[in-house]
C-alpha cells in the first residue's frame, strides 16, 4: 500500500540427521512521516546439530548423541529509523530472541564426562542505538546496543554474554582517490559464576587507493594498538582465556573490476 510494505516467506526443511521442519519470516515496514518508518521484523530459524556432536565417541573424554535435535531461534525485532536530512540518519531497535533445543555440553552422568545434549534453550532481549553522518569529505557511524538473558532451565543469567557492545567508524576522503577509514569496537565484560572476562576495545585502520575506475589497492591494519584479549569458549563453559584474535596484523588485497 502507499504507506505499508509486508514481505512473507516460509522454508520447509529436511534434514536427514534433524527431521523435518518449517520456518517461516514476516517483515513489515509502515511510513510514520516522510522521514520515519517503523518496522516489525519476525523470523524463524535453525541450526541441525553437525556429525561431531551426534558421532563423536571418544572413552573418558566425550559423547555425542545420534538422537540430538536441531536447535531453533525464533527473533522479533522492532525498529525506528528517522532521517533528519539526506546526510544524517538515526536507527533504534528493540529486539527479542527465544532459542529451543540449543545444543551444548553437560556432565549428565554426573561422572565427569561431558555429553552432548539439547538444553532447553534461553531468553534474550535488547536494544541498539545507531547514528550515521555523512559529510562532502568525512563520514562517520556509531552504534550501540545492550543485551541480557536467562537460561530457561535454571533462570540464571547466560553466561559470558557481553550486556554492552558498540562500534564507531570514520571515513576520510583525503583525496577522491584515497580514502582513510577507522574504526572502533568495543566488547563489555562477560562474568559467569566466579569468572569475570575484561571487556576490551579494539582498532583497525584501513587506506584505499584507487589509481582508476579498473582496480583498487587496500591496505589494512587489524588492532591497530597491539590488543591482548580473551573470548570465553561458550559450549564448554570451562575455558575462559581463549585468546579473542591475533596480535596487531597487516593485510593487503588488490581488487580488479571488469
Amino acid at each position: 500500500t502507499p504507506k505499508l510494505n509486508l514481505i512473507g516467506g516460509i522454508r520447509f526443511n529436511d534434514n536427514s540427521r534433524a527431521g523435518q521442519g518449517l520456518s517461516p519470516s514476516l517483515g513489515t515496514v509502515y511510513e510514520l512521516t516522510k522521514n520515519t518508518y517503523f518496522k516489525v521484523l519476525y523470523g524463524e530459524a535453525f541450526r541441525s546439530p553437525n556429525f561431531f556432536e551426534q558421532m563423536v565417541d571418544v572413552s573418558g573424554i566425550i559423547f555425542g548423541d545420534p538422537n540430538l535435535k536441531a536447535e531453533r531461534i525464533k527473533t522479533l525485532d522492532l525498529g525506528i529509523d528517522h532521517s533528519y536530512s539526506k546526510n544524517y540518519s538515526t536507527k533504534l531497535n528493540l529486539f527479542f530472541l527465544d532459542t529451543n533445543d540449543t545444543i551444548e555440553r553437560s556432565d549428565t552422568n554426573g561422572d565427569g564426562i561431558p555429553d552432548y545434549i539439547n538444553s532447553e534453550g534461553q531468553k534474550i532481549h535488547g536494544l541498539e542505538f545507531e547514528l550515521n553522518r555523512k559529510a562532502k569529505n568525512l563520514s562517520a557511524f556509531f552504534n550501540v546496543s545492550y543485551r541480557d538473558g536467562e537460561l530457561k532451565e535454571s533462570g540464571k543469567d547466560i553466561p559470558f554474554i557481553a550486556n554492552y557492545s558498540g562500534n564507531a567508524g570514520l571515513t576520510w576522503n583525503y583525496t577522491n582517490k584515497l580514502p582513510i577509514s577507522f574504526n572502533l569496537q568495543y566488547i563489555g565484560n562477560r562474568k559467569s559464576d566466579n569468572v569475570t572476562i575484561d571487556d576490551y576495545f579494539l582498532s583497525n585502520l584501513q587506506f584505499t587507493y584507487k589509481p582508476s575506475t579498473n582496480y583498487k589497492l587496500f591496505f589494512t591494519i587489524n588492532n591497530l594498538f597491539d590488543q591482548e584479549y580473551s573470548y570465553p569458549e561458550y559450549i564448554r563453559q570451562r575455558i575462559d582465556d581463549i585468546p579473542g584474535g591475533p596480535e596487531r596484523t597487516f593485510f593487503g588485497k588488490i581488487e580488479f573490476n571488469f
